[in-house]
């Protein structure tokens, strides 16, 4: 009787546990409902009473219930999961990630940045030609399929506005490791494996975008990011590769796509650029784990020896 019940609270506990692990993706959606209608009320109010003239260049959110202005409402949403998620970070910052190889404290996030930036740099700029790449000849095949698509990344990158290209870069990123890498990985870590947690983030990370295009390289990108986080222990390292993906978006010259050809070769190089910067950091992981596990069972030797010194001779 007594196992049983502990059976249940057990099951009760898991059960909480994993719906807990949707509660960040559902609170976004709160989030943008409140983004949406904090654009609208707050260009109202610079337009009627400041003497501004925003325009309102949406009026497809939400049914049409309220025009808004793409750009703010961007910025106000992202601020908003920045301050909610960040607190929430916060209260869980102790345990969010347990130590990993290359992050040890301040020195040790500081020397992977100094030493892994350039590979970061290398691998997110390359990542980004590959999905590029990708998808143009998908359009060429299915041009249909990518409609959506385009219209959104068009709508994010053709305005050419500094304001909505900072909030693409840098707060878009910053916001959005805080809800999958340092919130939604966190829950999803107390309940499954590492590898695990890592899929079912990357799974949410891709549903959050929506459109099935997005959706399935959305996932790729957050399975490394948050194979970056479990690694490193540090949600600043997944953030700045976030940062490098999105800006990369913005310096990817058309000319490598104005052909098949050109095309196929800039998707063979970028796939070897990435398996070379891949090799390199896994070389380097193995290298640390070989080191370490050294410097355990020397440390070992030394302690059995301090102890054969310290015992009783006859």
């Amino acid at each position: 009787m007594k196992n049983s019940l502990k059976n249940n609270t057990l099951n009760i506990k898991n059960a909480g546990g994993l719906a807990l692990i949707l509660v960040p993706i559902l609170l976004t959606y709160v989030i943008e409902i409140i983004a949406y209608f904090a654009d609208f009320a707050l260009v109202f109010v610079l337009n009627n009473y400041l003497g501004l003239d925003i325009d309102y260049d949406n009026t497809e959110a939400f049914s049409g219930i309220a025009p808004i202005n793409t750009n703010l409402m961007l910025f106000l949403y992202a601020m908003l999961c920045m301050i909610i998620f960040g607190w929430w970070y916060m209260l869980i910052n102790g345990s969010t990630f347990p130590e990993g190889n290359t992050d040890s404290g301040k020195n040790g996030i500081r020397s992977f940045f100094t030493k892994k930036l350039p590979l970061m740099i290398l691998f997110g700029y390359s990542f980004q030609l590959l999905i590029d790449g990708i998808l143009k000849l998908l359009r060429k095949l299915f041009p249909s399929l990518l409609e959506e698509h385009d219209n959104t990344i068009s709508s994010l990158t053709d305005k050419g506005s500094f304001f909505l290209i900072i909030t693409v870069v840098i707060l878009t990123p910053v916001a959005e490791e805080l809800i999958f890498r340092a919130v939604t990985l966190h829950f999803c870590r107390k309940y499954m494996s590492d590898m695990a947690a890592i899929i079912v983030s990357a799974v949410l990370f891709g549903l959050y975008h929506s459109n099935p295009v997005q959706m399935a390289y959305a996932f790729i990108a957050g399975m490394i990011l948050g194979f970056l986080a479990v690694k490193t222990g540090s949600i600043a390292v997944p953030i700045l590769m976030h940062i490098i993906i999105n800006a990369s978006a913005y310096l990817v010259p058309s000319v490598l796509f104005d052909s098949p050809v050109t095309t196929v070769l800039t998707i063979i190089a970028s796939c070897a650029v990435i398996y070379l910067v891949y090799f390199i950091v896994h070389k380097n992981l193995q290298d640390t784990d070989n080191k370490e596990n050294e410097e355990k069972q020397s440390g070992k030797r030394s302690e059995n020896n301090t102890q054969k010194n310290k015992a009783p001779r006859n």
